[in-house]
């Protein structure tokens, strides 16, 4: 429990520490994309290393997967960022907790997986909370920041998908490669030298908030089920625009506040029944 809520409270700081840097779109990009490849290319050597692997082994036996994976998580920043810096936090992270959702029904679309009524149910509600965050934009300008928003849920739901089809993918690699790969795709207008400011909050964000709350959070299914580890990941949706409020005064809408009560609603009740369900499943194992 503690490396779920640990590295959600850690990942929760990303929205604030963009925001923090006075900095284009592509720089932010260009940044985040080179220290976050450097620090996950650190941890990726260290774990082959302690496990005594060949650097090359899985690798050379998952390229397929691992470009995908790759290319997927280059999307997935690159739609991130623009979000962050076309629309507020709150927006991104509410539009953003769809992805679990997503996640299901393109796992039923894509991996010919069943999905159960509640799933259903939970999607609707999901849709109508992204419909109002939507209609809060409308005139606002912020529209094409919950855009971007939308494509990045879509994004990450396809990692998801990914990561259960093929188990064995080298994630953590796949991290860095993606993040060097942002770094040069955005280097002829992002490669900037920041104020001291905004380059102290790319590092801490890059070096320290990104792949330490990843690291924690992909850890903490070893020991407590997938669907309480959602349940707790979610902390990240109400955390992150309270440090933003606090922080650069940021405020939230009533729509928005509506939206994320109902999204985050319909999931953590999903959540929960599956988790209700799983612990049943154990215990008639256990007695049989």
């Amino acid at each position: 429990m503690l490396l779920a809520v640990g590295g959600a409270a850690l990942i929760s700081f990303d929205g604030l520490l963009i925001r923090l840097q006075n900095l284009t779109p592509g720089g932010v990009v260009f940044w985040r994309g080179l220290l976050s490849g450097i620090a996950f290319a650190v941890i990726w050597a260290v774990a082959r290393r302690r496990l005594k692997r060949s650097p090359t082994g899985n690798v050379r036996a998952q390229s397929r997967p691992l470009l995908i994976l790759t290319a997927l998580m280059v999307l997935a920043t690159f739609t991130w960022v623009l979000s962050l810096t076309h629309t507020t936090v709150a927006h991104t992270l509410v539009i953003g907790a769809s992805a679990p959702i997503l996640t299901a029904v393109l796992g039923r679309l894509l991996l010919h997986e069943q999905l159960a009524v509640r799933t259903w149910l939970a999607g609707f509600a999901v849709l109508i909370g992204v419909a109002i965050v939507f209609s809060s934009s409308l005139g606002g300008g912020g529209m094409q920041g919950d855009l971007w928003a939308v494509a990045n849920a879509v994004v990450f739901a396809l990692i998801l998908i990914t990561l259960r089809r093929y188990q064995q993918v080298e994630n953590v690699l796949a991290m860095a490669l993606s993040g060097f790969l942002v770094a040069v795709i955005v280097s002829p207008w992002g490669a900037v030298v920041p104020d001291p400011r905004s380059l102290v909050a790319a590092a801490v964000d890059g070096l320290v908030v990104l792949p330490g709350g990843l690291v924690l959070i992909t850890m903490a299914p070893r020991y407590i089920p997938a669907a309480e580890v959602g349940l707790y990941i979610l902390m990240e949706t109400i955390l992150a625009p309270i440090w933003v409020l606090v922080a650069v005064g940021e405020a939230l809408s009533i729509q928005v506040v509506l939206s994320g009560a109902i999204i985050l609603g319909a999931i953590s009740a999903h959540s929960f029944l599956e988790l209700k369900g799983h612990r049943a499943l154990g215990k008639e194992s256990l007695e049989v």
